[in-house]
């Protein structure tokens, strides 16, 4: 079993990294890849860049170099229920991408033509297990989680995403994508994210103060699945 992680930035990816047992960079279509163990588990980890290209480029790239067995796209993100608070976990049983939009030809936001719909489902045997490696109950939610190329922090932007996703949980700008690619690819995929902002108007300071944070909460919680599962 070879799983796939694959997070935005450095502060995101860096404890996986640091936990890694006989690792080894590959490079390849201009992206470094990490591939190693993690407790009995083998990992590929890929700090792919911010948004939705850098997002579904990476993760294709490490399906066509490793095919892993699953992705988990791992992270931060701003949340859009006013229950979360910085610092809880989102796990995504589905997920969508919130700024696409082909209204001009009558179809709703986040239609995905290729799918013929708008919500995209994750693994929900894989996202079960992930959950099950939180802190605490109370910190974990799962449901929807949005994805667009856009950083969630002015009112008109939540306007538009609750009035066209009423049960999102969050938003950040890659999961989506990642799901979509995975989907393509009949790939299990599961995307795990930590509060950092409340995507509003105080979303840059807080982001800058709690990203680092959030995004080591929720590796935390992969690192402690693969130093407790046995490997296959």
């Amino acid at each position: 079993m070879l799983y796939g992680i694959i997070a935005a930035m450095d502060s995101e990816i860096e404890s996986l990294v640091e936990n890694m047992t006989g690792r080894e960079e590959i490079i390849r279509s201009g992206q470094t890849f990490h591939k190693g163990m993690i407790g009995k588990n083998g990992v590929v980890l890929l700090r792919c860049g911010i948004g939705k290209v850098s997002a579904a480029a990476g993760a294709q790239a490490m399906i066509d170099v490793f095919s892993p067995d699953m992705i988990i796209n791992t992270g931060c993100a701003g949340a859009i229920s006013e229950k979360l608070k910085i610092g809880d976990v989102v796990i995504a049983d589905t997920c969508a991408e919130w700024d696409f939009y082909l209204g001009g030809l009558g179809l709703e936001r986040g239609y995905l033509p290729d799918f013929g719909g708008v919500f995209m489902s994750a693994d929900r045997e894989l996202s079960s297990v992930i959950s099950e490696f939180a802190e605490t109950d109370s910190d974990v939610v799962r449901g929807l989680i949005v994805s667009g190329d856009q950083f969630v922090a002015e009112d008109s932007q939540r306007k538009i995403i609750k009035e066209a996703f009423p049960d999102a949980l969050c938003a950040e700008m890659e999961g989506a994508a990642i799901g979509h690619v995975c989907i393509k690819n009949d790939l299990p995929f599961s995307i795990i994210r930590s509060i950092s902002d409340t995507a509003d108007g105080k979303s840059t300071v807080d982001f800058q103060m709690f990203s680092g944070m959030a995004g080591k909460k929720s590796a935390a919680m992969l690192i402690r699945m693969l130093n407790s599962m046995k490997g296959e």
